[in-house]
This record gives structure tokens, sequence and C-alpha cells, in this order.
């Protein structure tokens, strides 16, 4: 019986991108669109993107290193509309995830809210729980109502940590810098152990 250290990027990383394009995020969707932007280009050990933008309706690509200029395209030229099918974009992503071998790191890029999806929150939670996935919440909730605020911010966080992942509520560009730099040390940290 031999044991085995994979550490950092021994195994190949893929990350996942979450961007919700709803009506309740127009104010903030320049700010996501651009943060994704970043993270991609700050995370340098990833082999791939899968890029879900989602409304009431889900749009997914998967994206290659020297195809990373039409993803920043697709990112960037995303207009707010529509209602928010968030759990179902995450189910979406789990789905593609299982198929795959090797680390899987999910951002979300939204404002907690949800109205049209199918799955339910306990579906998700328990899928969450079962995935390979961490997931990394980054919740943009200044431009919502103080009624709902709590609660979307409760839910992003729940979710992010049924992963063993984070959520982040960056109000400023030096909070979001923070929020990435905790993201990257962590996933640098991170390692598997296996036997053979």
């Amino acid at each position: 019986l031999m044991m085995m250290l994979f550490v950092g990027g021994a195994r190949p990383l893929h990350l996942g991108l979450l961007l919700d394009g709803s009506e309740s995020m127009e104010s903030d969707l320049h700010a996501a669109a651009n943060a994704a932007v970043q993270f991609v280009t700050a995370l340098e050990e990833a082999v791939d993107v899968t890029f879900l933008d989602f409304d009431s309706s889900i749009r997914m690509g998967r994206f290659s290193r020297d195809s990373y200029p039409r993803l920043f395209e697709r990112i960037r030229e995303r207009k707010a509309s529509g209602g928010t099918s968030l759990y179902d974009a995450i189910g979406a992503y789990l789905e593609t995830a299982q198929a795959r071998g090797g680390q899987h790191v999910l951002l979300v890029y939204s404002d907690g809210g949800e109205n049209r999806s199918r799955l339910t929150y306990p579906h998700l939670v328990d899928a969450l729980r079962f995935s390979n996935v961490i997931l990394y919440a980054l919740g943009y909730l200044d431009n919502q109502s103080s009624s709902v605020r709590a609660e979307q911010q409760s839910r992003l966080t729940m979710l992010a940590r049924e992963t063993g992942g984070e959520a982040f509520f960056p109000g400023s560009a030096r909070a979001l810098q923070t929020a990435y730099a905790r993201i990257l040390d962590e996933l640098g940290s991170r390692y598997t152990l296996g036997y053979e």
C-alpha cells in the first residue's frame, strides 16, 4: 500500500464561473463581469473555464486558455434581464463537474436572489454535499432592498459552506482584492491524499 500526496496543481484544476445576469443585478453586473475576468486572469493554474451566465434561462460554454479572449468578450457583453434561476445554474455546473476528474472550483457572482429554478434549495444543498466542487460566492447586495438582503446573504453563505468554500460581499475594489487573495491562498494550500 503506497500513499501519494498530490499538492496544488498535480491534479488538473477546472474553474467554473456563474454570472447572474438577471434584472436584479443591473446595477452590479458591470462590476461583477470585470471581477470575473480579473479572477480568471489571476488563477493561472486553471486548465479551462466553464462559464454559465443565467437569468430565467442558462447558457453554458467551456473555454480553454487560448480562447480566453472570447470568454472575456462573452462575460463583458452580458446585459441584465429576466428572472433568476440561481439554483438551476449551480446544479447544471455540478452535473458537468461530476463527469470529469480533477479539482473543481466554482465562483458564483450573484445577489443571491432566486425566483425561477426548478431545483429546490434542499435538493441543491444535498447535491453540493455530495459533489467534488468547492464553491465561492461573490455577493452583490449593496443595491438590494434591506428586506431581502439578510436572506440573500445567508443563502450564499450557506451554499458556499456546504462545499468547504466561503462567501464574500466586497463593497469596494480593495475588498475584492482581499477576497481574491484569500481564495487563491486557500486553493494553493489544498492537497489530496490518495491510496494505491
